[in-house]
């Protein structure tokens, strides 16, 4: 699942912002072909071992983050 990210947020602040919360991302970048250009995003794998409770609660703090400024969050 691709997560694409406002202009405001850096990718790597993003994944250490959610990796502060215990929520953990991968940039973009990680994904992107040697000579390809990266999209500005994040990747949000899938567990189905997860609850739906749990994931659903993830998903509300990866938003709340992403509504956020970075100076406020990374603050």
């Amino acid at each position: 699942l691709w997560l694409r990210l406002p202009p405001v947020w850096r990718e790597a602040a993003f994944v250490q912002a959610l990796a502060d919360q215990g929520i953990r991302v991968r940039a973009g970048d990680d994904f992107a072909a040697r000579d390809a250009r990266a999209v500005h995003a994040v990747r949000i794998s899938v567990n189905g071992r997860m609850t739906l409770d749990r994931f659903s609660h993830a998903l509300q703090r990866i938003a709340a983050v992403l509504d956020a400024p970075p100076e406020r969050v990374m603050a």
